[in-house]
């Protein structure tokens, strides 16, 4: 499995006094929001490689979406450490 950095946009009305009071509108009700609509785009911005900068809020030990369901759960690490595999120098033994 891969990570991906995806971007979901949804666009809704709030009423509110203000361009202010309009965004802390919006933030009290997102929950609201996100379930009753779809979503307007979601882009795939490509692939996250080990290394590259994480969208804010993520880090190396957070779990993305996409596990369970028979996918096993891991980190962003454990992820990027299976896909990097075993280092160059690594001697295997043979098992009898």
């Amino acid at each position: 499995m891969k990570l991906y950095e995806v971007e979901i946009t949804i666009r809704a009305v709030v009423q509110a006094e203000s361009l202010e009071d309009a965004y802390d509108v919006a933030h009290s009700e997102r929950r609201d929001i996100v379930s009753d609509y779809d979503m307007d785009c979601i882009d795939v911005n490509g692939e996250l490689l080990e290394g590259q900068r994480l969208p804010a809020g993520w880090n190396e030990q957070c779990y993305p979406y996409g596990q369970g369901y028979g996918i096993p759960e891991k980190t962003i690490a454990q992820i990027w450490a299976d896909e990097a595999g075993p280092p160059a120098d690594a001697v295997w033994e043979e098992q009898e």
